[in-house]
């Protein structure tokens, strides 16, 4: 993921948290993308989707 997420800061494209997630999935091999590809992936993006909120906000004020 830190790979897609240096790739994508050095082509300056503007891609949500979302969508780098799925690149990442998509770039796995069978055995890691049938492991993750379930409720609890989901659950880490949203996770990590609310911290970098939290983040921005305690930022802001």
């Amino acid at each position: 993921m830190i790979r897609f997420k240096n790739a994508r800061s050095r082509c300056y494209v503007s891609l949500p948290e979302s969508e780098v997630v799925k690149i990442t999935v998509m770039g796995l091999g069978f055995y890691m993308r049938r492991k993750l590809l379930n409720p609890i992936l989901a659950e880490k993006v949203r996770q990590v989707e609310l911290m970098k909120k939290e983040k921005d906000k305690h930022s802001n004020e």
